[in-house]
């Protein structure tokens, strides 16, 4: 029965990818009064945790510590440059929320716990949030 959980899982951050940019695909093209680069900020932000905790949850089940670590080290300076691009005070919140959850993450596995990635999936849909118009 774990199969179909880890499943699941995998899937949850491309799927919300995958609505956060057709969103602002939609947002972008119907309303007249929204940001484009706000749009885009969150298009490319939503591509880069997506990404991001892919990587961290392969890197957890191979129960590698080290590579936990790394993963998370590379969340954090990703995900740190772009939200240092974001005007948006909102996005740039949930982008702090994602920093928070991969330094979490990084530490438990440098501690010799498992990680927890339940905080970075809930950060990834604070970001959704933050980014539907």
């Amino acid at each position: 029965m774990a199969t179909p959980t880890k499943r699941t899982r995998s899937r949850r951050p491309a799927a919300v990818a995958a609505a956060l940019a057709a969103g602002v695909l939609l947002s972008g093209a119907a309303a007249s009064g929204c940001d484009l680069q706000a749009a885009v900020d969150c298009a490319r932000l939503a591509v880069e945790v997506t990404e991001s905790a892919q990587v961290l949850e392969q890197a957890a089940q191979a129960e590698d510590p080290q590579a936990v670590v790394d993963a998370a080290d590379s969340v954090n300076r990703e995900v740190q440059e772009l939200r240092d691009e974001v005007g948006d005070a909102d996005v740039r919140e949930a982008a702090d929320s994602v920093l928070e959850a991969a330094e979490n993450i990084g530490a438990s596995a440098e501690a010799g716990t498992v990680p927890d990635l339940t905080p970075l999936l809930d950060a990834t849909d604070e970001l959704s949030e933050a980014c539907t118009p």
